[in-house]
């Protein structure tokens, strides 16, 4: 069961990263996938946090700091269009910030150590 849970979640990241090195190798780079690609990581993310708090095997701080954080960018997002007309397009920052949440996540679903596991949590908030 845990190598399934890891196994969705290193799916999600990868056709993530897949879809946007493709989108940009081919110049396709569209306005609809600038707003619905930020979209799906933060879904993503929302629903296996959430999943795993009520699992009791995430800390709710921790879920509440990964909402707040998506809930902030998407509403910089919305101020950003409605007062500049541009839609901006996600940056390396913020996915190298998704992809440290999903290494801790995995982290996480791979029961490691707590004393390790503490150094994942740092690092995502910092991210």
């Amino acid at each position: 069961m845990c190598i399934k849970r890891q196994g969705l979640i290193l799916l999600a990241g990868v056709t993530d990263i897949l879809d946007g090195y493709f989108a940009r190798g081919r110049n396709d780079i569209t306005e609809f996938g600038k707003l619905i690609d930020p979209i799906a990581d933060k879904i993503a993310i929302a629903l296996i946090v959430i999943i795993l708090m009520y699992q009791e095997r995430l800390p709710v701080w921790f879920v509440i700091v990964v909402l707040l954080r998506d809930i902030l960018i998407i509403l910089g997002g919305i101020i950003v269009k409605s007062k500049k007309g541009i839609l901006l397009p996600s940056n390396y920052y913020g996915k190298a910030a998704v992809v440290i949440i999903s290494l801790n996540l995995i982290a996480i679903v791979s029961n490691i150590d707590k004393d390790i596991l503490i150094y994942f949590y740092v690092a995502s908030v910092f991210a």
